[in-house]
């Protein structure tokens, strides 16, 4: 997994999430972890407080892919505040074998 780096959330951590309720792991931005991700999980999301990413399912990923998360710039005050999805987009990386 990678945090690019952009400017939503630039000084906080985003925790990552598998089925929404199973806590994964925590990453600030610039920063990328290897994880292990288990076969039964449907979908991976990131939350900061009460706000929550969009949710990515993952039935596709294969081993040696890598999921980046991309903050992107919006004016949106409802994705701003965390009242709609983050402005954080989840995206696999084919790094296949």
């Amino acid at each position: 997994m990678e945090y690019k780096k952009g400017w939503f959330g630039r000084i906080r951590e985003l925790k990552i999430y598998l089925d929404g309720d199973v806590h994964l792991t925590g990453m600030k931005q610039g920063e990328q972890v290897e994880v292990e991700i288990p076969e039964d999980i449907e979908f991976i999301c990131g939350k900061m407080d009460w706000a929550k990413t969009e949710k990515i399912k993952i039935q596709d990923l294969s081993e040696g892919d890598c999921i980046e998360m991309v903050p992107f710039f919006t004016l949106n005050p409802l994705k701003m505040f965390g009242l709609t999805a983050l402005p954080i987009k989840f995206v696999i990386k084919n790094k296949g074998v």
